[in-house]
């Protein structure tokens, strides 16, 4: 229907704090505190935490396409199996293209292959 085809191509509020809850295929477990991404529309920018350390950077977003700029992180240690999830968060920030809101709320950070390499729940 000509409905679900604008809804596509519109853009996904971003705005807030989200739960990660699987990096590829893999669901995240818990660690010390659960890993966050958070965006702030106002100011273009992006704060998360990976399980282990902070990240800090920039975001444009531009109708479904979403791409994460000028990533900083903390280089604090933690247990290895954290620090593993944590190396699979950071490098998919960098394989970010475009967004997806699927019908249960849950945000999809797609590749250019379009393949879901994050999903995210609102906190």
């Amino acid at each position: 229907t000509a409905m679900a085809l604008t809804s596509c191509s519109n853009k996904v509020d971003l705005n807030g704090e989200w739960k990660i809850i699987s990096v590829g295929s893999e669901k995240v477990t818990e660690t010390e505190a659960p890993p966050t991404l958070s965006f702030d529309t106002a100011t273009g920018r992006f704060h998360g935490y990976t399980g282990v350390n902070i990240v800090n950077g920039d975001y444009v977003q531009e109708g479904r396409r979403l791409t994460l700029n000028g990533l900083g992180v903390t280089m604090m240690a933690g247990p290895e199996e954290d620090m593993a999830l944590e190396r699979k968060i950071l490098d998919t920030y960098t394989q970010v293209h475009t967004t997806r809101l699927s019908d249960d709320g849950e945000l999809h950070l797609l590749n250019a292959d379009k393949d879901t390499v994050m999903t995210l729940a609102r906190r």
